[in-house]
């Protein structure tokens, strides 16, 4: 996954196995057109530490979900109107998911942090052909997938990394409802792309989404 900055002038690369996050500097013309693109390693950081290496603070969570609540397999969020919306998309091969969460931001700051599944989504938009298998229930390579999230005005673009389409929902009240507005075809050179404003830098804590069994939840907060 990546993202541009909000001045244009990089690109930040997530770097899964690395365990990195990484810069692309955009290199431009006096008229701003683009001309190159310059991996920076003096900027990367790296999200595990260790000798020699820019160092990060450990996520701290502040909120969890069990699949109960959530499914497994998000790719996309974004943040708009004082609401995060996250995205899950197919868990195994063939299988159709595409689901779009909207959650509040009524979480607190670390080291305090919810009880599992609280506060729960204010809402959920589930794609008709969830669960069903592509080449079964579907035609072959036709399962739902979101995969990467943008926002464009007020509206969100959730992408169909499979179908080659987006799922417009607009940002607007009731908030307890994803409006739903429009499904637009992408051209096939496009899957999975978008451009996202770079959010502010601030330490880091996460909501964890569709984690597993009972037997596998962190203790509750104290008091509870």
């Amino acid at each position: 996954m990546s993202f541009w900055s909000s001045t244009g002038n990089q690109v930040i690369v997530a770097n899964q196995n690395g365990r990195m996050l990484e810069r692309v500097d955009v290199r431009r013309n006096s008229s701003g057109a683009v001309t190159d693109f310059v991996f920076n390693a003096a900027a990367s950081l790296d999200l595990v530490g260790g000798p020699g290496r820019i160092l990060a603070k450990p996520m701290a969570i502040v909120g969890e979900y069990d699949l109960s609540q959530v499914n497994a397999d998000g790719c996309g969020g974004m943040e708009s109107n004082q609401y995060m919306h996250m995205s899950t998309g197919t868990p195994g091969p063939n299988i159709s998911e595409f689901t779009v969460y909207r959650f509040g931001l009524d979480y607190p700051s670390a080291p305090f942090f919810n009880a599992p599944n609280t506060p729960e989504p204010l809402a959920v938009w589930e794609d008709p052909d969830n669960g069903k298998i592509a080449g079964s229930d579907l035609p072959a390579g036709s399962n739902r997938d979101a995969h990467g999230m943008a926002l464009t005005g007020d509206e969100l673009h959730q992408f169909d990394r499979i179908r080659n389409v987006v799922e417009v929902f607009k940002m607007e009240p009731p908030w307890n409802q994803l409006i739903h507005s429009d499904t637009m075809a992408t051209p096939s050179t496009w899957p999975c792309g978008s451009l996202i404003p770079s959010p502010s830098v601030m330490p880091l804590q996460a909501v964890v989404l569709g984690w597993g069994s009972s037997a596998e939840r962190r203790p509750p907060p104290a008091g509870s």
